[in-house]
């Protein structure tokens, strides 16, 4: 008859028991195995005939298996990097003196050689190399300051050039990279701008948040592009997200949303941002009194009727941008006035609402069309619309321009490739992008001092392609 198995012996035992054999609090036990500050970790304390070390299930030299020991090892490197992370040195002081060892490297290694000495299976994984600044300030020959200086992009002018040059050397050669986020979390502000788009699909928003990215990463900040759906809920959950990762500024691409509930919650959120040292800066029209770059709206609606009156056109229908948008009211703003200087009354009924896409197009100038309202040329307020105007033409078998000249706004890349290629109004929306980040980087590195003009205004052109004509050389419609 077998002898019965005694406590933690065998293939069913349910709890281990582990010995800290160096530091405060060694020979205390747990029960699932691990211990909250194991550094030197020797045999289970066993009965006779019963060995268990950690890593295994059972004694490898007993059964000859070799059990994989990930669990320990992952919990090691996560540990490691914990100690490697802190950024208290007196508390980092006493979690090494409670262990008895003198750095990182050496735990690591001891604990290693315990797998190796027990017969236990490493990981597959390779352990993830933890360097401190203060390992870079060794080899550099420097203070752990100068180099938290050095590596920092909005400090490192601070420090000598020669020696910034020693200290990104030893940290290329320990390949040292910094916690962006523990450095956000210690200082004012991280090292992320924060940008709000409403339609990324949208070439407009697409190339402005192209310029903001590349603008923001010459400087050394990381952009979050975020997109609205210009939608107020969404837009103020982005908002409160970045401020939660202490964002250094907010960017927004596009027209504000008047929506007096949306800004009521709006106001509270920037004050956060700028009370902790952050920047807020308008890439397009609000009404909030904020920094700003933004282009000509009116303008360049403005240059987009007059070229088509110059061909003769006095019945031009207008496609208008979604309601409730800054951007949309300025530029059928221009459009009204465009008609106003030529002495041309507006006609409600050649003026409705697209959703700045291709399909809004299309359903308002059917609308239009459908309402039986004479007009020779179109005039959509984003090129979007505009090839949704095209489209729709096409489709009811009017020719552009013979039939109806079209007119769009924005110029993204598609418009040239038309057939036929579209005429539409110049926005420089990469220039503006990268002025925008350079308004926010001014605001971070002088905070208080004198800002300049609060909103800066980028003119429009108009590119003239074949999609406009004289009204003389075809009969209006």
């Amino acid at each position: 008859m077998p002898a019965p198995k005694r406590e933690g012996q065998g293939r069913g035992a349910q709890h281990r028991q582990v010995v800290v054999a160096a530091g405060r609090g060694a020979g205390q036990r747990r029960e699932d195995g691990l211990r909250a500050d194991p550094v030197q970790v020797g045999e289970q304390q066993h009965r006779p005939g019963v060995t268990t070390p950690v890593g295994t299930r059972r004694d490898p030299r007993r059964t000859g298996e070799r059990r994989p020991a990930h669990l320990l090892a992952v919990w090691l490197d996560r540990y490691c990097a914990f100690l490697d992370e802190s950024t208290n040195p007196s508390t980092r002081a006493l979690l090494m003196s409670q262990r008895g060892v003198l750095t990182v490297r050496h735990w690591r290694q001891t604990m290693l050689q315990w797998f190796a000495a027990h017969d236990c299976i490493l990981p597959l994984i390779r352990p993830r190399d933890v360097t401190s600044q203060s390992e870079v300030a060794s080899l550099s020959g420097v203070s752990v300051s100068t180099v938290s200086r050095a590596l920092n992009p909005q400090t490192a002018h601070l420090v000598n050039p020669r020696t910034r040059e020693q200290i990104l050397s030893a940290s290329s050669e320990l390949r040292f990279r910094p916690n962006a986020l523990a450095r956000g979390l210690r200082g004012r502000y991280s090292n992320t701008i924060g940008v709000i788009v409403h339609d990324i699909r949208d070439p407009y928003f697409a190339e402005g948040a192209r310029a903001v990215a590349d603008a923001a990463a010459e400087a050394g900040f990381l952009a979050v592009v975020c997109n609205s759906g210009r939608d107020p809920e969404t837009e103020l959950s982005y908002i409160r997200q970045m401020i939660d990762y202490k964002t250094a500024g907010l960017l927004f691409i596009g027209g504000g949303l008047d929506n007096a509930d949306y800004r009521r919650e709006l106001a509270p959120l920037v004050a956060a941002i700028e009370a902790y040292g952050g920047g807020v800066v308008a890439l397009g029209p609000r009404l909030d009194r904020w920094l700003a770059e933004v282009p000509d709206n009116q303008g360049g609606a403005v240059l987009a009727t007059e070229h088509l009156i110059g061909f003769g056109h006095r019945r031009i229908a207008f496609i208008d941008g979604p309601p409730g948008l800054r951007t949309s009211r300025e530029r059928r703003l221009g459009y009204e006035q465009g008609l106003l200087s030529a002495g041309i009354d507006r006609d409600a009924r050649l003026v409705r609402a697209g959703g700045y896409d291709a399909v809004g197009g299309m359903q308002a100038l059917a609308d239009i069309v459908e309402s039986g309202t004479g007009f020779s040329a179109v005039f959509a307020s984003n090129d979007a619309m505009a090839i949704g105007c095209l489209h729709e033409l096409r489709r009811r078998g009017m020719r552009v321009p013979e039939d109806v000249s079209v007119v769009g706004f924005d110029d993204v890349p598609v418009a040239q490739w038309l057939a036929p290629p579209l005429t539409t109004v110049v926005l420089p929306m990469a220039k503006i992008g990268r002025a925008g980040v350079a308004r926010l980087l001014t605001r971070l590195q002088r905070p208080d001092g004198k800002r300049g003009r609060r909103v800066n205004v980028h003119p429009c052109g108009l590119i003239v392609r074949q999609s406009t004509a004289p009204v003389l050389e075809k009969g209006t419609r």
